[in-house]
Parts: C-alpha cells; structure tokens; sequence
C-alpha cells in the first residue's frame, strides 16, 4: 500500500466513523461515541501497523542483499566496494534498530522455567532487532545468560536437528563490546566462536551444537525469556 492509497483508506475510514455516530441503534438511541471512535481508532492502527510490516520487510531484503554483494567483494579482493556495502548494512541496521514496535502479543504456550525465569523458543524466523521487538512485545525480551548454569540448561533445551536460535546480546554499538539487551556486558566467555566475518557479525546466537556465535542480521530461530 503506498501512501497516496493510505491516506484514501483513511479518509474513508473517517467518513464511515462520521456516520457511524449517527446511526440509530436498535431502541432509536444512537451509536455510542466511544465505540465508534474504538472501532476507527483499532481500524486506522491496524492500516499503519500493515504499512509498517511491509516498508520493515522491504528494509530487510535490502539488507539481504548488501550483505550478499559484501560477501562476493569481500571474496574478489574489493577493499573499496566492500568497505561501502558494509556501512551500508550498519547504516540499515541502525536505522531498523531504531523503529518502534506496535502493540503487543500473546505470550506462546510452550514455554519451558529455570529459576524465576520462562524461555521460548520462537521459530518463526526473524532478523536480531525484530525478534528484539515481538520478545519485547510479548512481555518478555530477547533471551540474557547470566551464568554457566543458566548457559546449560538453555543448550539441553535445542530441538532435535535444531538450526540454533537468536540471544539478546549484540556489539554493533562498539566492536568487540557485547552487551546484553538490558545494557550489562556479557561475562560468559564458554565456548565462544566470534569472527566477525565480513565485519557484519553483530549479534549472538546459540548454534546447532550450543555453541555461542557470531551472526549476521540474517533471520533465525529466536529465544525470548521472562521474569515470572
């Protein structure tokens, strides 16, 4: 939907609210003016929210694709050229990171306890800031490990044939300073396999073999976790 076809659906929108105002109700009383404005107001969040979805997957295919001509000039020795797709990757990035997230969303029932804490696996595949965003929307946020034990229990939890999952932790403010999403620094040094390829390996994933590693912007499996 581009924004000329928006702004119409808006308008009508607010033509049909105006009405709905007006309409007589069964006894001859007229339709309350709160739930005419909760309908328009659920209806026009619902156009923006759509709108939001499709310019954000626009972004990340193009990210997808600077990632990708960054990898083939990396390979063919193109300093210059891979220099520019490599800030033009952190530069989207930054600015996906920046875009606030709309409404909220259901806790998923399969849900697994260590401590005073819940953890799911989210399979349905995102890149790092927007499982960020649906964990955060959920209630919780993208999955912290505090300690060896805690690194344990999550690393038993992978699935059979598992293709890993996404962690709340980046470095993409500072190179080579991992932070957590709640902004503490990352102490656990277990079995780490940071590279950094290409310079565009920002975010921290528990791999197939429960291994911590290095990642791309590239969508996968994530871990969300609340405090109960």
């Amino acid at each position: 939907m581009n924004t000329k076809h928006l702004l119409i659906t808006i308008a009508l929108i607010s033509l049909l609210y105006g009405s709905a105002q007006l309409k007589p109700g069964p006894a001859g009383t007229d339709v309350s003016i709160e739930s005419a404005d909760a309908t328009y107001r659920a209806a026009i969040l619902s156009i923006l929210e759509r709108k939001r979805d499709a310019i954000e997957e626009a972004d990340l295919k193009l990210l997808s694709v600077y990632e990708a001509r960054l990898a083939i000039h990396k390979q063919d020795g193109n300093t210059e050229k891979a220099i520019a797709m490599r800030d033009a990757a952190n530069r989207l990035t930054n600015l996906l990171a920046s875009k606030p997230h709309w409404g909220s969303l259901p806790r998923p029932e399969n849900q697994w306890k260590f401590r005073e804490h819940s953890y799911a696996i989210i399979e349905e595949k995102k890149d790092w800031h927007e499982a960020k965003r649906i964990c955060e929307r959920m209630g919780g946020y993208l999955a912290i490990i505090s300690d060896n034990e805690e690194f344990t229990f999550i690393a038993r939890q992978l699935p059979p044939k598992s293709e890993g999952f996404l962690l709340g932790a980046t470095d993409e403010a500072r190179e080579g300073e991992w932070r957590w999403v709640d902004g503490s620094l990352v102490q656990i040094d277990f079995r780490k396999e940071f590279d950094n390829s290409y310079g565009i390996e920002h975010y921290l994933k528990m791999n197939a073999k429960g291994s911590l590693v290095d990642t791309t912007s590239r969508r996968s499996h994530f871990l969300c976790e609340w405090n109960d």
